[in-house]
């Protein structure tokens, strides 16, 4: 077997090195102060000469390892490439993939199986161990060989060829190895699968090796086989997988077959390995097939006291605490039999290995001698702690079965609901259906050394939805993504994302998950919303990438999407908020939030979109907006930074401010107001009617009556494509800016340039999402409209804000009243204060009531006091008091530069 060892170590030992995660240095004959992926210390070493395990030399803080076949798979699978097969030999590939990666001896299965090869979906051919199954040809089981095949299958193994006469596969049939002869008296040992069989066919167990058979799942028993076996004082062994619903089918055929007078025993492997994990673990022996049968008759106990005596006989004690029925029992042994009890054990044979007889004789014993009792009602089974990926806090969760029939339900509690029986109790009783503890102190104390005396798991809490950065994932309740791969929450409510364990915290924002993506409506799209629309969606496309976009390029834009009531501005963002599979929403008004309701809108999401809706009202009502809202406290958010600073629980002094992760969407009838450090951030979109027709309108109410569940499948879509979509971004935004910066020759502002490239860059990404149906045309469209929508920006940085040009406009209509006086030079002014020809002085309730005097259009004081100080045409100086040449008094000025004047 040494030519199938595994791969050359020097390839092993290559790919250790190239590993950027790692970062291992070569020391003599060790890889060493590589970075742990779990504590991320540089602890992490491996042999060079043998690198099969990775170990963390933290061993009691850490602890973690790795087998390099786990990390580097395709060293070790790649069975078609490495052994080949050959019209000498056919078999290579296969028996190469059952001798190494399955440990089984070529010598002991020679014949039992075939090399064949399967067809997938896309045309290409998967190489195949094949066995034929009841005797024959007609009928087989075969499993892919490689992983990369098995990843493109969708599966790993199925059947094949000539069904049974009832339709079946194999029903009361099962998989027998060449040559099986039972015999009057053998022990056959029954298992779920071929490969679990043979496993255990290279063990011996009473003086001969191990006769197996399969019948190729939990849900049938071989009943052919054991009918031409009957009355022949066979043991038939049910060695089934230790979980559920091997157990519950187990006990269901020890029932059966003994109705039919025959022997039969429960076997099962330790924990959740299976047979054949064993083999490969070396752990798979004789003593190991001894232990399997006292897990049997523990796991499959018809009684609490049954489960008592044979969780005593293998530990003898006092007292035995344990799980039974859904519930928690306890059993006390008299101290005046406990003697006794022990000594009618023998040894050199343990009770789960003797006849009938003695087993019934020891548990008469047993149970004159105990009392039991049930002490709690149901069965909390300690899974792992849920850490906060950000605060570190922690809670404890479980699963919790309940006699009473109700549903198993996953619960998790803080750590002072562990610290006394009572606390427990009520603990129970708050977060449970009925849950109750009436254990005392002893009793919770072996609980909690049951659940914590071992090495916990930890699953991080994501407190948002969305892209969790550290593990290069998207956390959604109830699925999510990684490396473009769709996850789905396991039965322990967490998700596997590489090393990862990560579910979502927030429970109020459920995005529906899209099963499949049908791009037939983006024509009616492009129909119903034109350049304005293709605009959002490219942003909004790329607003799924925010944190990677950030990353590479420190920023990522906002976007303001204003248009005239009903221009369909709502209609669009509605429909892309489905497309990510959120119904029923578009987004919040932050003038209506307080500064914490705010800053946690911000912090609920990554890499979606955050929008904010009619920020531009000002209401008179000072509760409605209470705190204030300025649009200027949105500028850290473009690169990254946090918005608001916040208090940390339970640390003092200590303050958090926790990073921006998503992207901001501005969605207002009138255009933003703000400095130009503001504007300069945005790419402004603006739509109006001007394209509408009865067609348009008609694509518009078609798009709108889409619901959530057939359009969700767009975020899926574009998620399972991250690393295409991201590398294509990159080449064509170098390509886009480019373009931008010859067109801008120097005259657009570089932010305006990169923030316009940005979105056109991602308008070229998506023919990846809708192929022939989003053509070239339309993404050098979008790239056309997205330099225009820049030149306009850019001309909006240079002019005043409208309003600040109506208050110039109206100050030079009614500043200067024509004189009486014949011999003055100059009419006299009436709202200049200002004594400096260089600058104008101006008392904003005295231009108010000029204004109705003059009678002209009134402008809000307080919007004025808002865009007043980015005045281009006469800068804005300050406020203050100056000494009035109208009054000769002190008055309280807005004061400005006079541009004009000083030219």
């Amino acid at each position: 077997m040494d030519q199938y060892a595994g791969p050359n170590p020097a390839d092993i030992v290559q790919a250790l090195l190239n590993d950027p995660a790692l970062q291992f240095k070569k020391v003599g004959k060790y890889l060493q102060r590589g970075v742990c992926p779990e504590c991320q210390k540089k602890e992490l070493f491996v042999s060079a000469e043998q690198p099969w395990q990775l170990a963390c030399n933290r061993s009691n803080n850490c602890g973690y390892t790795e087998s390099t076949r786990t990390r580097y798979p395709h060293l070790f699978d790649n069975y078609s490439e490495r052994f080949p097969a050959t019209p000498e030999d056919p078999n290579a590939t296969a028996r190469a993939y059952l001798a190494e990666n399955r440990g089984f001896n070529p010598g002991l299965i020679a014949g039992m199986y075939q090399q064949a090869s399967v067809r997938l979906s896309d045309g290409e051919y998967a190489d195949t161990v094949r066995f034929y199954l009841f005797g024959g040809t007609e009928t087989y089981w075969e499993r892919l060989i490689d992983t990369g095949m098995v990843k493109k299958a969708g599966k790993k193994a199925h059947f094949g060829g000539k069904r049974q006469p009832d339709g079946s596969m194999y029903k009361n049939k099962c998989w027998q190895p060449r040559g099986l002869q039972v015999e009057k008296g053998d022990w056959v040992w029954i298992t779920e699968g071929i490969f679990k069989s043979i496993a255990l066919m290279h063990c011996e167990h009473n003086g001969q090796r191990v006769k197996s058979v399969s019948p190729l799942s939990t849900n049938n028993l071989p009943r052919e086989l054991i009918e031409a076996n009957r009355d022949r004082d066979v043991t038939w062994v049910l060695a089934l997988d230790n979980d559920p619903a091997g157990i519950k089918f187990a006990r269901k055929y020890r029932e059966e077959l003994r109705a039919m007078g025959e022997h039969v025993l429960i076997a099962l492997p330790d924990g959740k390995a299976d047979w054949d994990d064993e083999l490969r673990n070396g752990r798979l022996d004789e003593k190991y097939l001894n232990e399997s049968i006292w897990r049997g008759f523990a796991a499959a106990a018809e009684t609490a006291q049954e489960k008592a005596f044979w969780l005593w006989v293998k530990q003898p004690r006092a007292q035995v605490n344990f799980a039974w029925g859904a519930s928690l029992w306890k059993y006390k042994v008299d101290e005046r039999d406990i003697g006794d009890l022990q000594d009618a054990l023998d040894p050199a044979e343990p009770p789960w290995l003797a006849d009938d007889d003695l087993i019934k004789d020891l548990q008469r014993n047993f149970f004159g001698a105990t009392r039991g009792e049930r002490i709690s009602n149901c069965h909390p089974q300690f899974l792992y702690i849920e850490q906060d990926a950000l605060t570190e806090e922690q809670l404890y969760f479980f699963r919790f079965d309940f006699t009473s029939g109700n549903p198993t339900s996953l619960v998790s509690l803080e750590g002072s609901a562990l610290e006394s029986p009572s606390a427990f109790n009520k603990a129970l009783l708050n977060r449970t259906a009925g849950g109750t503890f009436d254990g005392d102190a002893r009793d919770l104390k072996r609980l909690r050394d049951q659940w914590f005396n071992r090495r916990i798991s930890y699953v991080h809490t994501i407190p948002f939805v969305g892209y969790y950065r550290d593990a290069g994932s998207y956390v959604f309740p109830g699925f999510g993504y990684h490396k473009g791969q769709g996850l789905e929450l396991n039965e322990q409510g967490f998700m596997e994302c590489g090393k990862h364990r990560l579910k979502s915290g927030l429970k109020s924002l459920n995005l529906i998950r899209g099963e499949s993506f049908n791009p037939g409506w983006i024509d009616g799209y492009k129909a119903a919303f034109s350049d304005n629309g293709m605009l959002l969606m490219a942003w909004w496309l790329g607003s799924l990438f925010a944190e990677q976009v950030r990353a590479l390029q420190k920023s990522w834009c906002f976007l303001e999407y204003t248009g005239d009531q009903g221009a369909g501005k709502s209609t669009q963002i509605e429909f892309l908020w489905r497309c990510c599979g959120r119904d029923g929403y578009e987004g919040f008004d932050p003038s209506k939030a307080t500064p914490a309701g705010r800053a946690r809108n911000f912090m609920q999401v990554s890499n979606l979109p955050v929008v904010l809706i009619e920020g531009d009202r000002n209401s008179d009502d000072r509760g409605a907006r209470k705190g204030g809202f300025d649009m200027d406290e949105l500028k850290t958010a473009f690169n990254g930074r946090g918005i608001r600073s916040m208090g940390v629980k339970k640390r003092g002094a200590e303050t958090d401010e926790p990073p921006f992760r998503g992207s901001i969407l501005l969605s207002q009838n009138a255009t933003v107001d703000g400095s130009e450090a503001l504007l300069s951030r945005i790419v402004h979109g603006h739509c109006t009617r001007a394209h509408f027709s009865r067609r348009t309108e008609q694509h518009a109410r078609r798009l709108a009556s889409i619901p959530a569940e057939d359009l969700a499948g767009w975020m899926g879509k574009a998620l399972s494509l991250e690393r295409s979509l991201l590398d294509l971004y990159q080449e064509r935004f170098a390509q886009v800016e480019d373009i931008y910066q010859g067109l801008s020759d120097g005259k657009i502002q570089n932010r305006l340039v990169l923030n316009h490239a940005q979105v056109a860059a991602w308008g070229w990404c998506l023919p990846l999402i809708f192929g022939d149906r989003w053509s070239a045309e339309d993404s050098q469209r979008l790239q056309d409209f997205a330099w225009s929508r820049a030149l306009d920006r850019q001309r909006r940085l240079q002019a005043d804000h409208p309003m600040v040009e109506q208050f110039w406009e109206i100050y030079d209509l009614i500043n200067v009243r024509p004189s009486n006086d014949e011999f003055s030079i100059e009419d006299p002014e009436i709202l200049n204060h200002s004594r400096d020809s260089d600058f104008i002085a101006v008392h904003l309730q005295q231009f108010a009531q000029e204004c109705a005097r003059n009678r002209t259009e009134m402008i809000s004081t307080r919007e004025l006091k808002r865009l007043l100080p980015q005045s281009q045409r006469r800068p804005f100086v300050g406020q203050k008091k100056v000494l009035s040449k109208l009054t000769g008094k002190a008055v309280h000025c807005w004061v400005f530069r006079d541009e004009r004047a000083a030219s």
